[in-house]
């Protein structure tokens, strides 16, 4: 049965149950961190695209809520669509706290800072921050503000002063006024954490998970992450980051400009980044490989199990000599799942050009786009496996090679050159030569004399889904 591939399933009551890349030792480390903490705190855990963080966060999450924390998670690139992620995030702080603690009494201590947080959240503080920038970076009145002013007097200097003066002092008055919404928030919002854990019986600090932050528009991450700095870092608050620095500098220097110290910036907001290492690629593709049932596939007639466990082998050592990350892993095993789930049971694809293939597309869309084209060398392809230094392998993908790109006068033609290679060369040239033309004799026999071409056709196929 044809199974697509799905999220790690995290059981809330063992976190860890299905962790196959020993994330528990990490975790319970940085839970034992953020325990320790008494102060508003920003943690970042970085890593590049693709390296596992979300499941990382969401592990730790059920790990700490298992230990009685309270946790609101936000994921940032599924919000970016409105304006200001304050109103996004005071949202889904909303839905969060309704979940976990149930229907909130507006009568009760707690419902009352939240009250309070929801309505300077939703109105109040959206237009307070858009006039302390403008405060701080053109004055009190906005450029365009002066300009309709100066244009709405006919005559003189000395009105336009006046006019200017007066408005100003009114802006400052209603700024100074509406500032203090900002500490209500922030004192609402540290009463709202301490209420929590004394009244619902939890652990503190209370941990706000933020993922995909590199994702979002530039302008929506930069903006969250100011919010989480200037109105939530309060006592009893700890913030969670997930994010690829090296992209999220890129969305700082495109708002700031090119010479933009973009690691200075995000230094300001970030109190302590931990990077999540590579796992070991090896474990988590015989995990994909059982996930999608591919050992029982191989094992049920007319397939050969042997020919599952060679896929598997190849692939392993392939992605992690080119260094995939666990999204690109992923990837692979979709495109593999439904490649040899496509093709009909009389054709068996080998498995390590079966593997090879599916790196290459990765890794190397261009080499692939010319095999495909028929336009590659063997040698190129060749490289691919050089560093394994293996006569089988070297020997399987000149056979193949042959068999799909040498019309049959050059591929007698070349067995012959082998045939007298095999005779007069070293050990190892002798083992390559008659391997390979054992493998052209197999692929002819067996009716496969594309071997590349239908591995590639069923690859196209499998692109075609979504």
């Amino acid at each position: 049965m044809l199974r697509k591939h799905t999220d790690l399933e995290i059981d809330p009551s063992d976190p860890f149950a299905n962790d196959c890349l020993d994330r528990q030792p990490r975790v319970e480390t940085l839970t034992r961190l953020v325990q320790s903490i008494t102060q508003p705190f920003v943690l970042s855990v970085e890593a590049p695209w693709g390296r596992g963080k979300t499941p990382f966060l969401r592990m730790w999450k059920a790990h700490l809520e298992s230990e009685d924390h309270l946790c609101l998670h936000f994921n940032a690139w599924e919000n970016d669509f409105v304006d200001d992620p304050l109103t996004a995030f005071v949202g889904e702080m909303d839905v969060a706290l309704t979940k976990v603690l149930g229907e909130i009494d507006e009568e009760s201590t707690v419902g009352k800072h939240w009250a309070t947080i929801r309505r300077l959240g939703g109105g109040v503080l959206r237009k307070i921050l858009p006039m302390a920038i403008q405060a701080v970076t053109q004055g009190v009145l906005g450029q365009q503000a002066v300009k309709d002013a100066i244009g709405s007097f006919a005559d003189g200097s000395e009105e336009v002063a006046k006019f200017a003066a007066e408005a100003a002092e009114k802006q400052l008055a209603s700024y100074e006024a509406e500032k203090q919404g900002i500490v209500a928030f922030r004192s609402d919002l540290a009463a709202l954490a301490e209420e929590i854990v004394r009244q619902e019986g939890r652990k503190g600090p209370v941990v706000f998970f933020i993922d995909e932050l590199d994702r979002c528009r530039p302008d929506f991450a930069i903006a969250l992450l100011e919010r989480v700095k200037h109105l939530f870092s309060v006592e009893g608050i700890v913030f969670v980051l997930g994010i690829d620095r090296g992209q999220l500098a890129h969305s700082v220097r495109s708002l700031y400009g090119a010479g933009m110290d973009a690691d200075g910036y995000l230094r300001r907001f970030i109190d302590l980044a931990y990077t999540l290492s590579q796992p070991d690629t090896r474990v988590f593709c015989q995990s994909l490989f059982n996930r999608v049932d591919l050992p029982q596939f191989f094992q049920a007639p007319p397939r050969e199990s042997r020919y599952g466990d060679d896929l598997l082998d190849w692939f392993q050592r392939l992605a992690q000599l080119r260094d995939f990350s666990l999204r690109e892993i992923e990837q692979s095993f979709t495109e593999i799942n439904l490649a040899v789930r496509t093709t009909p049971e009389e054709v068996s694809p080998h498995p390590t050009l079966l593997a090879l293939l599916v790196v290459v597309k990765t890794a190397d869309p261009e080499l692939y786009a010319d095999l495909a084209a028929g336009n590659a060398t063997v040698d190129k392809l060749l490289a691919y496996v050089l560093p394994f230094d293996h006569y089988r392998c070297d020997a399987l993908i000149e056979a193949a090679f042959m068999c799909d790109f040498m019309g049959e006068r050059d591929v007698d033609r070349r067995l012959n050159e082998l045939d007298e290679l095999a005779e007069s060369g070293n050990d190892v040239q002798n083992k390559r030569a008659r391997r390979t033309f054992d493998d052209v004799a197999l692929f002819r026999k067996t009716g496969n004399v594309k071997p590349i071409r239908s591995i590639i056709a069923r690859l196209a196929i499998a692109s075609d889904f979504e």
